[in-house]
């Protein structure tokens, strides 16, 4: 369905572009056709019908997850709203990165090059972040932050670059089912939550409109349903010596 959907293509042709046998394409493209998914042109070529091109529309989420079957075995996705759970294929251009280190190191990069905008969503924050989100607000890059109501943070984490983040732009949320770390050209991290109900900090990263595009809409869902953070909060965790 994939390949005819991106150029028709006779059985043959089909058979030779899948790798599989003339017999073998013909049998399927017979069951695509039964079922209407699928059309043969007065040339011989087979292309999908609306409905077929449709069905395929539906298939991208699925697409997505499978490809990533491991790591959403692993992540709960059940908490997200029910429409972002059908676009999920709009994440299908992404890399998927399971090293927290270089997780780490690409939101550090996503603040510097700010511009105008970082969005985050978040548990914790990160004492190796405080220099990058002091720069970026001194070039007036603009801050807006949900963070989990337990949010944890390093003793020696800036009280001064949290005054500066705080007032209007940051918001708490009872319980943060994503991570998310983006600008306003890319997203360099967004995480779901273990089955274990942590974040394990791994994920996917895209600069990809249609990636990008549904994390800022997931961002402004929170946003718009959440309330100001007005003090500074909560669990300290303390550095390693």
């Amino acid at each position: 369905m994939k390949a005819v959907s991106e150029e028709g293509f006779s059985v043959t042709g089909l058979s030779r572009h899948l790798d599989i046998t003339t017999q073998e394409c013909s049998r399927h493209l017979a069951r695509l056709n039964e079922i209407k998914l699928v059309s043969r042109n007065s040339e011989g070529l087979y292309k999908p019908t609306p409905y077929g091109w449709l069905a395929l529309q539906h298939l991208s989420a699925y697409e997505f997850t499978s490809t990533h079957r491991d790591y959403f075995t692993g992540h709960n996705l059940s908490m997200l709203p029910q429409s972002f759970i059908h676009r999920l294929g709009e994440l299908s251009n992404s890399i998927f990165m399971d090293d927290v280190m270089q997780i780490v190191h690409n939101v550090q990069n996503v603040i510097n090059e700010s511009e105008e905008y970082v969005l985050r969503v978040t548990d914790r924050y990160v004492f190796s972040n405080i220099l990058p989100i002091e720069a970026a607000l001194k070039r007036g890059v603009e801050f807006r932050l949900v963070e989990q109501i337990d949010v944890t943070y390093t003793e020696v984490y800036s009280r001064e670059t949290l005054a500066r983040m705080i007032p209007g732009k940051t918001k708490v949320i009872p319980e943060a089912p994503i991570f998310l770390a983006m600008n306003e050209r890319e997203v360099a991290a967004l995480g779901f939550r273990s089955v274990k109900g942590r974040f394990d900090y791994t994920g996917f990263r895209s600069s990809d409109p249609e990636f990008h595009k549904w994390c800022v809409d997931l961002f402004e869902h929170y946003w718009d349903r959440t309330e100001g953070k007005t003090e500074y909060l909560t669990r300290v965790e303390a550095q390693d010596p």
